[in-house]
């Protein structure tokens, strides 16, 4: 396991299993392991895919291969094995997850040109825009390092919304990349209520493409991105070695999603 990630084994082995508990609504937010990957894919592909806009708009949510396609690489990012799930005491199933992966300077450089060997077109559109505003953003050399935590999905249940569990999820993968002494944390996120959650746990935008701006061959792909839903944005922040969350100071402050 010599490299791994270019992590070090033993930073992970010292991250504990279990995060947080929100006691009010009996919900834990741990990690997310190998014994629950297939049912956070099925969790992605009921509760995510068909409601997130680039996947809406880009096609890939009306193709099953493509949504297929879709989850395999979710499965390639959870096996990082960085990605966070919020889990129902009662029942035992998830009802969130936040997908992350240690992104680096050195494999970001290779992205665009590895964009045109994926399969399908929804989903080569997909991870194209996201290469696009990376490639825009300089989170590298803004935060001056060669190793980010990157959010890829953040999906929450229905009926578990606006309860702060989305905001818990995100709040703890701070504590996460802090654990294993990322530079900072980083996501693209596109609407305009995850940035504003964003914003409010101080990650600031990078670089943002405005939805109506993004055309090709003469037609604009992201035609129907939903009320209130203006940009794709990248948003980012520092983190710090030592840094917890103290979630009771913080939650006057964030808005529950």
């Amino acid at each position: 396991m010599e490299g791994e990630n270019d992590l070090d084994i033993l930073a992970r082995l010292s991250v504990p299993i279990v995060w947080h508990t929100l006691e009010e609504y009996n919900v834990r937010i741990e990690d997310l392991e190998d014994s629950r990957f297939e049912e956070a894919m099925k969790f992605i592909k009921v509760h995510f895919v068909p409601h997130d806009i680039l996947s809406r708009c880009g096609g890939l949510a009306d193709d099953p291969d493509q949504i297929q396609t879709f989850l395999e690489r979710m499965l390639f990012n959870m096996q990082d094995y960085t990605s966070l799930i919020a889990v129902d005491n009662v029942s035992e199933k998830i009802i969130g997850v936040l997908i992350n992966r240690v992104m680096r300077f050195s494999e970001h450089s290779k992205t665009q040109s590895r964009v045109r060997f994926l399969e399908g077109d929804s989903v080569r559109k997909i991870i194209k825009i996201w290469s696009l505003i990376i490639a825009r953003s300089n989170v590298f050399q803004y935060f001056d390092t060669d190793c980010v935590l990157r959010n890829y999905i953040l999906c929450v249940k229905p009926r578990f919304r606006r309860k702060g569990i989305g905001r818990q999820l995100m709040l703890t993968s701070f504590e996460l990349a802090a654990s294993l002494e990322m530079g900072a944390v980083m996501g693209i996120y596109t609407t305009g209520a995850l940035q504003q959650m964003g914003k409010s746990l101080g990650m600031e935008i990078l670089a943002e493409i405005f939805y109506i701006d993004y055309i090709i061959d003469g037609e604009m792909v992201f035609d129907d991105p939903g009320a209130g839903n203006y940009t794709i944005a990248l948003m980012a922040r520092r983190v710090e070695p030592t840094e917890t969350v103290d979630v009771e100071a913080d939650e006057a402050e964030i808005p529950k999603t």
